[in-house]
This record gives structure tokens, sequence and C-alpha cells, in this order.
């Protein structure tokens, strides 16, 4: 089982029931919530912009040379290309508006360190 398999299969879940729990994605995967934690504790660990602000974050965008800082980010954002997908299932999973503004807090970082360069 792989996250990417996971991710693949909430989005298509979450589409359909926004609301649905974490047991329900386990039954329609036809795997036991157990193996479903070991791979997201929570729901909320299924969030890929969580996981990106984290990890841009982690990177330092502020520090250094802006061309180091846009390639720590790059070396650190694109592995989690496979979990972003999750955003694909757009609003009819997240809140819009909820998601915008975490999306611009994310976004704003980046366009700093870009009109610091």
């Amino acid at each position: 089982m792989t996250k990417r398999v996971i991710l693949d299969a909430a989005s298509q879940l979450f589409a359909r029931d926004p609301s649905a729990a974490m047991s329900a994605l386990a039954s329609a995967m036809g795997i036991g919530r157990a193996t479903l934690h070991r791979h997201f504790p929570t729901r909320d660990a299924l969030d890929a912009l969580d996981r990106v602000s984290t990890a841009i974050d982690a990177c330092l965008p502020t520090e250094g040379p802006v061309a180091d800082a846009m390639l720590r980010i790059a070396a650190t954002v694109i592995p989690l290309a496979d979990e972003v997908r999750i955003l694909d299932a757009g609003a009819s999973v997240w809140d819009l508006r909820g998601l915008n503004d975490r999306w611009y807090s994310v976004t704003t970082v980046i366009e700093d360190l870009v009109r610091r360069g």
C-alpha cells in the first residue's frame, strides 16, 4: 500500500462525500483502519497544504541567497508532488474560501522570496 494509492482513493471518496471519515476511506479501499493510520494517522494528515507549507518553512526561505533558497524549496517540495495530487479534487472536497486563504499563505512565502531576488 503506497501513499499515492491512498491519496488517489481519498480524492475520489472525498469528491463524493466531503465529510467521509477515515474509517469510510479504509473500508472503501478494502484495508483495515490500522493500515490506513500507519500512513496517515488522521484525516488532517491527508492535508497536502499543511505538508507543503511545513516543507517550505523548513527550507528557511528568508535565509541565504535567493537562488539557494529556491533550490532548497524545489528539492523539498517536488518529492511531495504525489501527495499534493489530492488538491486536484478541488472545491468539492475542500472549503474553497479556506483553501484560498491557506494557499495564499503558502504562496506568499514564495512571492516574498522572488521579490527579494
